[in-house]
């Protein structure tokens, strides 16, 4: 039987480095990393737009050593900081944040006595790949790819038929640009901090990607029911259950107060039929299907 993403019977992807990966969600968009924020080569992680994966590397080194992820704290559904260490004297923290695109804030700190010149590496890649094929362990790479510097930015891309896609990475702090990522070059003093805050867009036939409605994850959390309960396990079972169900909301454009929520996070970010009329329909029994899931 052919293989599709209905019908595949083969091992889904493992995850790669190291504990279990984090995952960023912003309606049908969603990026898969490691526990230290790596988007590692080889692997399923990536930042996915438009069912593809815009970006398939973004891994940050230090004087050409790999940051030991020590945690992730999830600010939201689409934002999270990593925690890592390169040794004892020298931390690095990244603030990302995903919205049709990527923002990362990378902050490197020098906890130690004396001084400390470092280089710090930052290395993409993209190579465009299908959701299904990524999942599925079947990525070929197709097409024309392009890797440059342009206008002070580093360009992604790739062209296949008619259709051509790109991802664009800015960076503050003067790096050292090359198709393959940026390079700091810094000189730390004792108990300061240097950043750079990159900025990953993408772009579909030369058309930068538009951004929906953004999710009111505040108002979202303020509306749900508390449960008061003796065993505090459940009280934070209910809480966690509904935050996740705020996280897996898909807004139709043309209405952006209405919601339908996606199968699953991350391979299944897309409605699916009955299953997410009913589930739109369950968190408040006032609340209407939009126009676009109706005529699915």
């Amino acid at each position: 039987m052919e293989q599709g993403p209905w019908v595949f019977e083969g091992e889904v992807a493992r995850t790669g480095r190291g504990g279990a990966p984090t995952t960023l969600v912003d309606a049908s968009d969603f990026c898969m990393s490691a526990s230290n924020g790596d988007i590692c080569r080889g692997t399923p992680h990536g930042l996915f737009l438009l069912d593809s994966r815009f970006l398939s590397r973004f891994e940050v080194r230090v004087d050409n050593a790999l940051v030991e992820g020590l945690g992730a704290s999830i600010d939201d559904p689409s934002s999270a900081t990593f925690f890592g260490r390169i040794d004892a004297s020298l931390v690095v923290l990244r603030k990302r944040s995903l919205r049709r695109g990527l923002t990362e804030q990378i902050i490197v700190r020098n906890y130690g006595t004396a001084p400390r010149p470092i280089t710090i590496n930052l290395a993409v890649d993209a190579d465009f790949a299908d959701l299904f094929e990524v999942k599925e362990s079947r990525v070929e790479r197709r097409g024309w790819y392009g890797q440059d510097v342009v206008e002070g930015s580093v360009r992604l891309g790739h062209q296949i038929g008619q259709r051509s896609r790109e991802l664009v990475l800015e960076a503050t702090g003067d790096p050292v640009l090359s198709g393959a990522g940026a390079t700091w070059h810094v000189a730390l003093e004792p108990g300061a901090s240097w950043s750079s805050t990159v900025t990953l867009s993408a772009k579909v036939n030369d058309l930068p990607l538009q951004r929906g409605p953004a999710h009111d994850h505040a108002g979202w959390d303020a509306e749900l029911p508390r449960v008061d309960a003796d065993d505090a396990s459940l009280e934070r079972a209910v809480l966690q259950s509904t935050r996740d169900l705020g996280s897996l909301r898909i807004f139709d454009p043309e209405f952006p107060d209405r919601a339908i929520v996606a199968a699953g996070a991350p391979w299944f970010m897309s409605p699916f039929g009955r299953d997410s009329l009913l589930t739109a329909r369950a968190p408040s029994g006032r609340q209407e299907p939009s126009a676009a899931s109706r005529r699915a």
